[in-house]
């Protein structure tokens, strides 16, 4: 259950999958704004924002195209890699080519360790540190069991703290 430490007029939790369509329809109806949060696996968040949109009213969010560019871990590498940011060395693999293809391409690209995890997913879901080649199958099934999408990455380890940023800004302000 969520129990965010936020000053809102209301809070609304959707706890089931064919409720939240109806309910940001609703919702929308009696507010001026809606800030909607949910995880970024299987387009949810992004979903849930184009509801609010097809309302009219004004969404809090991101744009819809914005939250897919950043949802995929793929699409978000090379969208990085063009505007030149530092990033780890990254392999798009799927999940659906043979053990063996995916083996010789890691070590082709990467040296271990190696961060395995699927091209959607929030929280650390399905995410695997690989110490040496025996392992990547056990990361392969742990991908199958915790994303629909059969596209996943493979990218360097990185030593140091982890940390996750939020940025609120009306685009000129943050």
């Amino acid at each position: 259950k969520l129990n965010p430490p936020i000053e809102a007029d209301s809070t609304v939790p959707i706890i089931y999958a064919n409720e939240p369509k109806k309910f940001l329809s609703n919702i929308a109806k009696n507010n001026d704004a809606v800030y909607v949060i949910a995880p970024e696996t299987e387009q949810t968040l992004q979903t849930f924002v184009e509801y609010v949109q097809e309302t009219g009213k004004t969404s809090l969010n991101s744009d819809p195209q914005a939250i897919a560019q950043v949802s995929d871990k793929a699409l978000l590498y090379e969208s990085l890699q063009k505007r030149g940011f530092s990033i780890p060395k990254t392999i798009k693999l799927n999940i659906t080519d043979s053990s063996t293809d995916i083996k010789q391409a890691i070590k082709r690209e990467l040296t271990y360790p190696v961060v395995i995890k699927p091209a959607d997913g929030t929280s650390g879901s399905g995410i695997s540190l690989i110490k040496e080649e025996t392992e990547i199958e056990k990361a392969i099934n742990k991908i199958k069991t915790t994303s629909k999408n059969t596209r996943f990455i493979a990218q360097e380890f990185v030593r140091g703290e982890s940390v996750s940023v939020s940025i609120l800004s009306n685009g000129n302000k943050a």
